[in-house]
C-alpha cells in the first residue's frame, strides 16, 4: 500500500489528493491517503492546525487509518519523535519519503510499494492524463448556495475571475502587484470587450478600497461562502485572472472552458525560480 499525505491548505490539499489518485490509476496499486492528525504545520514557532476539505468532494480514495503509529514521529511531540522527524526529511528511513523542492520528478509517477508520500506535488504533469477523472472527482457533493444576483452574472458572455491572496502573504512579502493585475485586465480587455470581474480575496475590505475596477464587479466575500464553495465559483467563471495561490490555480484549473484565458505571475515565489503554472498558461 501507498500512503500519500494530505495537509496544509486546500489548494495543497487538492494537488496531493490528484497526485494519489493518478498513482492509483497509473499503477493499479492501493493508494490510500492520510488525514489523521496531519494537520499540524510550523510557523514562527507556533503550531496552527489546517482544516481538512476534501471531505466536501466527490474524492473515491480511501483514508488509511494504521499510520497513527508506524509513522508516530510525525507529530513532533518530543525529540525522539523530532529526530526522527528530521532523518524522514533527509530521506533516510527507506519506507518514508519526503519532497524536499517542487521541482517535477518523473520518477515520482511510479514508485515502490509499501512507502508512505509526503510533499506538494504541485505539476499537473502529475496527474494530467487522468484529468476527466479528477474533473469528475473535485466536484462538491452538496449543492453550492449561489445566490441568484451571481447566478445571473456567472451567465455573462465573459467573466472574469479575480483572485487577490493577501492574508498570510503579506506578512511574508509574497503578495502580487496592483500592477499585475492591471496588466492582466489590460490583456483580458484586449481579448473580450466589457468584461464581468468577479473578485475573490481574503481581504475584500482592502480590496474595496483599493483596486478600482468599475461597475461591472462583484465581489464573492459578499457570498459569505466556504473555501471550496468558492472554488467551486471560480471554476464556473470563463477565464480567470489568479494569484501565486495554489487555490487559485485550482480554481483555474477546473474551469472547463476550452476558450478560457487563464493568466498567472511569471514570478510564483519571490525567492525561488519556480513556477507551477501549466503551459498554455499566459504569464506576467
Amino acid at each position: 500500500m501507498i500512503v500519500v499525505r494530505i495537509w496544509e491548505g486546500l489548494g495543497n490539499q487538492l494537488f496531493q489528493y490528484a497526485f494519489a489518485k493518478a498513482l492509483q490509476m497509473r499503477t493499479g496499486k492501493t493508494v490510500r491517503i492520510d488525514t489523521n492528525r496531519m494537520f499540524i504545520k510550523q510557523l514562527e514557532g507556533r503550531r496552527i492546525a489546517r482544516k481538512y476539505s476534501l471531505d466536501n468532494f466527490n474524492i473515491s480514495l480511501q483514508k488509511a487509518y494504521d499510520c497513527e503509529n508506524k509513522y508516530f514521529f510525525l507529530k513532533q511531540e518530543n525529540i525522539f519523535e523530532e529526530l526522527l522527524y528530521e532523518l524522514s526529511n533527509r530521506n533516510y528511513l527507506p519506507s518514508f519519503y519526503k519532497e524536499t523542492s517542487l521541482e517535477y520528478k518523473p520518477q515520482m509517477k511510479t514508485v515502490a510499494d509499501k512507502v508512505y508520500l509526503m510533499g506538494w506535488f504541485q505539476d499537473e504533469r502529475y496527474f494530467i492524463d487522468y484529468r476527466d477523472t479528477i474533473l469528475q472527482e473535485i466536484k462538491p457533493i452538496k449543492q453550492v448556495n449561489i445566490s441568484q444576483h451571481l447566478l445571473n452574472i456567472l451567465l455573462d458572455e465573459c467573466t472574469v475571475s479575480v483572485h487577490i491572496r493577501r492574508g498570510d502573504f503579506t506578512a511574508a512579502g509574497n503578495t502580487l502587484s496592483l500592477d499585475y493585475y492591471n496588466k492582466a485586465r489590460k490583456i483580458m480587455e484586449k481579448k473580450y470587450d466589457n468584461p464581468y470581474y468577479i473578485i475573490f480575496s481574503d481581504d475584500p475590505m482592502w480590496v474595496k478600497k483599493t483596486y478600482a475596477v468599475g461597475s461591472r464587479a462583484y465581489f464573492v466575500s459578499d457570498e459569505k461562502l466556504q473555501d471550496f464553495e468558492e472554488l467551486y465559483i471560480m471554476s464556473l467563471c470563463k477565464n480567470n485572472i489568479i494569484a501565486n495561490s495554489t487555490f487559485s490555480w485550482w480554481g483555474a484549473w477546473l474551469n472547463q472552458n476550452p476558450d478560457k484565458i487563464v493568466i498567472g505571475p511569471t514570478e510564483w515565489f519571490k525567492y525561488k525560480k519556480i513556477n507551477i503554472m501549466p503551459e498554455a498558461w499566459i504569464k506576467i
